[in-house]
């Protein structure tokens, strides 16, 4: 596993765990930026943990000194940079339920404004978008996630790069799996050349099939353990 797919893996569990304490917990108006807060001390300790030196998270709340398509700047609740080749950003929501389709929205326009932007000013460096959220996602937010080459990661969505930690690779859901994985991760500006190939609702229903399946195959291993 690389140390992007490494880092996907710790953000899902990050949103598994924030979910389970919602339930034990009253609600704040401060909740959106303590879940910040809360990942970006999280993913320093990551890096420091693994050894990841390329891996460079950034203050809560930055904004993207980078070209964009508008000529404006955006802010992220979380940026973490790889070397030179890669920026990560993320937007996070704390709160029970679902997440609604205009955080997302909101979301990839900032997302679409840097991509178009870095091909039109010939950037090399790719940016990549991640969805965390510790309410479910309907499909039809997942869809637009797809579809805008975010990552929706929530309990209810666990990240092909989690399901991937939990079988072998003698596994029949190996190879399909890391070729959805692929689909799913590719960056901004590169989207745009993959988009005419791409089917967001074809990639959300090859995801729901082999999480069901995969359910069954770690459901089965664990009972023989």
């Amino acid at each position: 596993m690389n140390m992007i797919d490494d880092l996907v893996v710790f953000l899902f569990e990050i949103a598994e765990r924030e979910s389970r304490k919602m339930e034990t917990s009253a609600p704040t108006s401060r909740e959106g930026y303590e879940l910040e807060d809360t990942i970006s001390l999280a993913v320093a300790e990551f890096r420091e943990k693994k050894g990841y030196t390329d891996i460079a998270p950034y203050p809560p709340r930055y904004e993207l000194d980078f070209p964009t398509l508008s000529g404006q700047k955006h802010q992220f609740d979380m940026v973490v940079r790889r070397g030179d080749d890669l920026i990560i950003v993320l937007e996070c929501k704390r709160r029970k339920g679902i997440s609604t389709k205009d955080q997302l929205v909101c979301f990839g326009g900032k997302l679409v404004d840097y991509g178009l932007g870095f091909r039109v000013h010939n950037q090399t460096v790719l940016i990549r978008g991640i969805f965390l959220s510790t309410a479910s996602i309907p499909d039809s937010s997942a869809i637009y996630a797809l579809g805008s080459a975010i990552l929706p990661i929530a309990p209810n969505m666990p990240p092909v790069q989690y399901l991937l930690t939990k079988i072998d690779r003698s596994s029949s859901l190996w190879e399909p799996l890391t070729e959805l994985k692929r689909l799913m991760s590719i960056p901004w500006p590169q989207i745009i050349d993959y988009a005419p190939r791409r089917d967001a609702r074809e990639i959300l229903f090859s995801y729901k099939q082999y999480y069901a399946l995969w359910t069954k195959e770690v459901e089965h291993k664990d009972g023989k353990s």
